[in-house]
């Protein structure tokens, strides 16, 4: 493997471990909660400025879809 293929694997599970803790500390913050609909928009600016702080890497915007689609599960 050279140099800059385990770099870029490096830096790719840098990437992916800060957005599971992005979007688990956001998951944290609203579970156990009873969410109407202002609460869901402002989790969806929320998660939203979380896709631009990653650049909108497919891995963040599929955990942050998969976390809004946990939390309207867990508030039916």
């Amino acid at each position: 493997m050279t140099e800059q293929e385990q770099r870029r694997i490096q830096e790719s599970g840098t990437l992916v471990k800060q957005v599971f803790c992005d979007t688990y500390n956001l998951y944290l913050k609203y579970h156990g909660r009873n969410l109407g609909r202002e609460e869901f928009a402002v989790l969806a600016d929320e998660m939203s400025a979380l896709v631009k702080k990653h650049n909108g890497e497919r891995i963040c915007l599929q955990l942050a879809l998969a976390t809004v689609t946990q939390l309207e599960e867990e508030n039916r």
